[in-house]
């Protein structure tokens, strides 16, 4: 009888937070993007004492009004979206972890780090509103998951473990040891951590020591090289490049498009002065890279350069291929609406979609074989389409913009200066 009960409950539980409005729902959390989670003050404070504070800390401002908490002022430390929230409330009103919705968690690869996001959003925000055995199961999860991803994904949850404080030592650890005796480098390490993450780069440090390994540093002209990158100093970088210090040996196109600001990555090309498909120690190409940065207008203006997408890395796989697995499907299907941003990754994805169908990239026609009205009509033409790209579709009509500045800069270069 008692499980029968507990069901019922359950299922009545259920409908009343997945139609609030309906059960008058009296508060909302209101997320970065505007959206709104709506939920029953009675029910989260009776039952997170975290919430039961919050709540009556935020009962003060707003009286008899309809409670609004910003998330930002909730959840300060961590960025979280629609979906996350609702799977943390779901559990708090029913008492049962429900599997992850597919459209967020599922990518467009088998080795999906969308399922890895989602199981780390969950996890801080388990951890921030005080929900210990919703932290013992998503930990759980993340422990076993860190054995099979990437190192700079183990750095991303490094920095959630941390935030989450006591909750997440176990992970914590794990992900600290898995840094300590991979490859990555204290600079590259150092780079990768906020400065507030210096106990734990000194940590790693005294791991490598210990162990006897050797811990290397940059040379001093390499460390001006990305210091004049940090400086957004191109003419620097170029002098070093003539005195000799060369720009490949210090992987100057990888450093900046990890770190640096896309004009400054853009600045850098325009020097030619390095192979655009260079690969690093790690057999990582300058595209493969930078599709970790999601920055549409930098996979533009690699490809314009020249880069290669069918090239592999290290383990086998091509950009297209690590933009896949970064991308989640709700992103690539969604229907973008009109003057709003189309998700970055999904902008990314199709660029290298569309490179890897041609055999070159890109394909230009030179105005000096069109005659003058041909050519007027197209430039009127095209003026109307950005008109109207920019007004619905901003992102993609950046993109197409940069690209069409880039090939007209290139061409001038190819040309010896002339005009064309």
């Amino acid at each position: 009888m008692q499980p029968l009960c507990q069901s019922y409950q359950r299922c009545n539980l259920d409908s009343i937070f997945e139609s609030p409005e309906e059960f008058y729902s009296d508060a909302k959390v209101v997320l970065s993007n505007g959206q709104e989670v709506s939920f029953h003050r009675c029910i989260l404070s009776a039952r997170l004492p975290f919430f039961k504070t919050t709540l009556s800390r935020a009962e003060k401002i707003h009286q008899n009004k309809t409670m609004k908490l910003e998330i930002k002022d909730i959840a300060k430390d961590y960025e979280v979206g629609f979906h996350f929230l609702v799977t943390v409330f779901s559990y708090v009103y029913n008492n049962r972890v429900k599997p992850p919705p597919k459209e967020i968690s599922k990518c467009l690869d088998m080795n999906c780090h969308p399922a890895v996001q989602f199981v780390m959003e969950v996890l801080y925000l388990a951890s921030t509103f005080q929900i210990p055995e919703l932290v013992t199961q998503y930990q759980s999860q993340l422990l076993e998951m860190v054995d099979n991803i990437g190192i700079e994904h183990i750095l991303d949850i490094l920095q959630l473990a941390s935030i989450c404080g006591g909750y997440c030592k176990t992970l914590l650890d794990k992900c600290t040891n898995l840094i300590a005796w991979s490859d990555l480098d204290v600079f590259t390490l150092k780079k990768s951590l906020p400065s507030s993450y210096h106990h734990i780069v000194k940590q790693i440090v005294d791991i490598h020591e210990q162990a006897g390994l050797k811990i290397t540093e940059p040379e001093r002209n390499v460390l001006g090289i990305y210091q004049a990158l940090d400086t957004k100093d191109i003419e620097l970088v170029s002098i070093f490049h003539k005195e000799g210090h060369l720009l490949s040996s210090a992987y100057a196109l990888h450093y900046a498009v990890t770190y640096c600001e896309v004009k400054t990555t853009m600045d850098l090309l325009e020097l030619e002065l390095v192979d655009v498909n260079q690969r690093n120690p790690k057999g990582c190409t300058v595209l493969q890279v930078a599709i970790m940065r999601k920055e549409p207008r930098l996979i533009m203006c690699l490809l314009l350069k020249g880069a290669i997408v069918s090239e592999t890395s290290s383990d086998g796989r091509t950009a297209l291929q690590m933009a896949r697995q970064l991308t989640k499907e709700v992103d690539y299907n969604q229907i973008t609406e009109r003057g709003k941003s189309s998700p970055r990754g999904r902008v990314c994805l199709e660029i290298l979609e569309q490179a890897h169908k041609l055999d070159s990239w890109p394909i230009e026609i030179s105005p000096s074989s069109l005659a003058a009205d041909e050519l007027k009509k197209m430039l009127i033409s095209l003026e109307n389409q950005v008109a109207v790209a920019r007004s619905n579709f901003p992102m993609e009509a950046l993109v197409a913009m940069m690209s069409s500045s880039t090939s007209k800069s290139t061409a001038a270069m190819r040309s010896g200066g002339k005009k064309i």
